[in-house]
This record gives structure tokens, sequence and C-alpha cells, in this order.
């Protein structure tokens, strides 16, 4: 399944009724989140499942793929699964119950919200992050604040539908004419909203041509005003993208590659030579932004000076009690400027994450690369010049998105008819000169 993202022209009336109804979505979400915590607490304070559950965590964390195979057909696994199921069905906490509690909420508010979009826009979500907290490894469910959510979703068959001139319902072939989106129900107040397509994109025509199975509305932020987008899972891998000559564009050349990867180093060995990326991400708003939160912090500090202890550290407070806080207007409008350098900076990190990743594939098809540990890196990382471990690579990681770039290859790498990268696991001797360099062509040689 692939995912294309398409402008939206709203007018300010569409805009307020796309923002009530969203809101709508996170109050819904909320009530059911609120009522399966409760059912959630009382289940997790029954030994019986706390044993089941434990059980199913623990085959999960094995990190050796053979031995977490063979266990998960193992009987005891099944009878901890078959436990937890049914004692979950119980309680109403599965994606049934979910959908169920959904459509039953949405009818109060059925001027705006259709059955349909509750499923896709407030149960199927919320399933999403129970089943993570449940089978993988999710720590909280923490309930919406208010604008975090900012889509509304359906199947395409009601609630938002694409539509052509007549009114007929398109579930393929829509770069062919003329479209919209109409999002409500008969019942409702429905929005036609226009669909905004490059006639001259031969990538994004080919897209439209296929099978839609999720239509998505989406909001963004942009310099303190919402853009609206419309988002459509279609069906099979992404197009190959040509230019105008009709050449492809980032072609995927074939041949054997190795390489080796950490926070900060991309290195490529072939037949013929050694090619380094350097993954440190710097934009030109980084100090700004350094700049913003030393800002923000002393504004926070001086607007609520009995939060602070008299050294300077934050105040502890018992269960019940909670701290309150102040902010300026000027914080605010720090705050405003904060997060939008961070869009940005993200827009360009994933933009450079495909760039990196289009100029791997162009080595080479066929790869074997070190199976680097992300998660045990933010506890420790290697430091070159002291020669010891130093501890939190956290931030490092977030800003170059190693494992971004790793997951864009293969995705890359399927859609192009190829394997996944083969990932082997090597013992690091940080010792040997250009280590980097060394191992990723003692990968290539020992597997190719």
């Amino acid at each position: 399944m692939s995912v294309i993202t398409l402008p939206l022209k709203v007018e300010p009336w569409q805009a307020d009724i796309l923002n009530k109804r969203m809101e709508l979505c996170r109050r819904v979400y909320n009530s059911i989140l609120k009522e399966k915590l409760q059912s959630m607490s009382a289940l997790e304070s029954d030994s019986e499942y706390q044993a089941a559950i434990q059980g199913i965590k623990q085959v999960y964390q094995i990190s050796d793929e053979k031995l977490k195979a063979k266990e998960l057909k193992s009987e005891t696994f099944k009878g901890y699964r078959m436990l937890s199921s049914s004692m979950l069905k119980e309680a109403e906490i599965s994606e049934y119950a979910f959908i169920a509690d959904a459509t039953r909420k949405a009818k109060l508010y059925s001027e705006n919200l259709s059955a349909n979009m509750a499923i896709y826009s407030i149960a199927k979500p919320l399933w999403t992050s129970f089943d993570s907290y449940l089978y993988g490894g999710g720590a909280e469910i923490h309930e919406k604040k208010y604008g975090d959510i900012n889509s509304l979703a359906t199947d395409g068959k009601s609630g938002i539908r694409i539509t052509n001139d007549d009114g007929a319902t398109l579930r393929s072939k829509i770069g062919g004419e003329r479209a919209y989106i109409i999002c409500g129900t008969k019942s409702q107040k429905c929005l036609k909203l226009p669909i905004l397509v490059d006639s001259k994109d031969t990538y994004l025509k080919e897209m439209l041509d296929r099978n839609v199975k999720i239509v998505r509305i989406l909001r963004k932020k942009i310099n303190e005003n919402y853009k609206y987008y419309l988002q459509l899972s279609v069906e099979g891998a992404p197009a190959e993208k040509k230019d105008v000559e009709g050449h492809i564009l980032h072609e995927v050349n074939t041949g054997a590659i190795g390489i080796y990867i950490d926070t900060r180093y991309l290195v490529i060995a072939n037949a013929k030579c050694i090619h380094t990326i350097d993954l440190n991400f710097d934009t030109e708003y980084s100090l700004e932004i350094e700049q913003i939160l030393r800002y923000m912090e002393r504004s926070s500090r001086i607007s609520n000076p009995d939060n602070f202890t008299e050294n300077g550290n934050l105040r502890k407070t018992d269960n019940e009690e909670e701290l309150t806080w102040k902010y300026s207007k000027r914080y605010a409008k720090a705050r405003k400027r904060l997060n939008n350098l961070k869009r940005i900076e993200a827009e360009r990190r994933k933009i450079r994450s495909y760039t990196i990743a289009n100029e791997v594939l162009s080595h080479g098809s066929d790869i074997v690369i070190n199976d680097y540990s992300f998660k045990g890196a933010e506890m420790r990382i290697y430091d070159e010049s002291s020669g010891r471990y130093k501890k939190k690579a956290g931030s490092v990681i977030a800003a170059n998105v190693p494992a971004q770039i790793l997951t864009i290859i293969d995705k890359k790498l399927i859609a192009s008819g190829h394997n996944k990268m083969i990932r082997k696991h090597i013992t690091v001797d940080f010792t040997i000169p250009d280590y980097r360099a060394y191992y990723a062509r003692y990968l290539l040689d020992s597997t190719f």
C-alpha cells in the first residue's frame, strides 16, 4: 500500500466545520479512552492476567529471530495468548468493542460525525494505541489534548468520498477527470472540496488510477495557519518517478554492497571503492532554536518563581498537588516560532533521508549491513576521542534519524522488486584504523 498527498482548496467557513469535526473526534476518543483505562486498571490487578501478559512480552522481546519464531509456535505462548485474549474480551477491550463504542457515541454528534468516520478516525487509531500498549512495549496511553487530532478518515465509501462532476463516487481512475472530496452524509452539512492535481505529473496520475483504500483529510499548521490536504492510501508499491523525457529518476542499480552504519556515519563498500556519507544533520535554524529554548526557560522561571527552589531546581510536590504555570505573551509567541522551526526541520530531515536512501541505492541493490542497535545507543555510545563509552546518544539519533533512512531503503528495495537488506551482527573493534570502512568491506566480502 502506498500513500499520496494532495493539497485542498478550503474556504474559511469550510475550515471551521472541519476543525469542529476533528474536535468532536477528540472528545469521543478521550471519552472511550477513559472508560477503557478504568477497565484495564481492574484487569491489570488480576494476578492471572499479569502472568499471561508477562509471558507474552518476554517472547516478543527475544532478539534472536529464530528463537522468537520457535517460541511463538510453542503451546505455552498460545496458552498465554488465548487466556489474555479471553480476559480482554470479557473486559470489552478489543477492536470490535472499540468500533461499537465509537459508532454509538458518534450518534450523539450525527450532524457532524458519520459511523464510518468514527470507525477510521477514532476506533482504529485508539485500538492501535492499545495494541501497542498490550503487545508492543508501549509505556502509557495518553488523552488527546486540544488540537492533537488533525485528520478525518474513512474507507471512501461514505462519510468522506471522492466524486466526479456528476456526483458519482470514484474508487479508482481519479486522475482522468475533475474530482472533488465530499465530506459529510445526507443528514449532515456536506462540504465539497476540489482536488488540485497537476496535469503534468505522470507519477501522480499513475498513483490516482489505482484502487483507493483509505481517504483522509489532514490539516497541518504552517506559519500559524492551518493548511488542508487530501491523503489517499492506494494499492501497490509506489510508482517509479520519471522525468519529462520518460527516464526513470533515482534508479536502483544492480550489484552487491556492504554498509556499516552508526549514529553519525554511513559507509558504503563496493567492488571498486569506499564511499562515506555524513549523517550529521544541521540547519541554519539550529542556533535560533537554541536561543529560543534558552529564552523560554528564563521566561518560565521569571513568570513562575514559586515553582522553583532557591537553588533553581523544580519544586517537588505531593501526588495530589500540581504546579500551576503562567506564561507571558512573549513566551507564547516564542513557542509558536519554535514549533514552526521544528516543523521546517522535520520536513528537511525527511527530504534528506530520502536523498541519502537514493544515493545508497545508486551503488547497488544487494545490500548487507551491520545490525546496529539504535535503542541500545540511546543509552550509551562509544566516544572516539576519549576511547570510552558515554551515555545517551538519543539526541544524536533524533537529529540524524539513521533508522528512518534504513526503513526508506528497505521500502524502496521492495518496491523495485528486490529483497530487503541483509542484517548481520558483528563485534566492532574500535581500535582498528578507519574501522567503519574496514567493517563495510568485511561485510561485503564475507557475504557475497
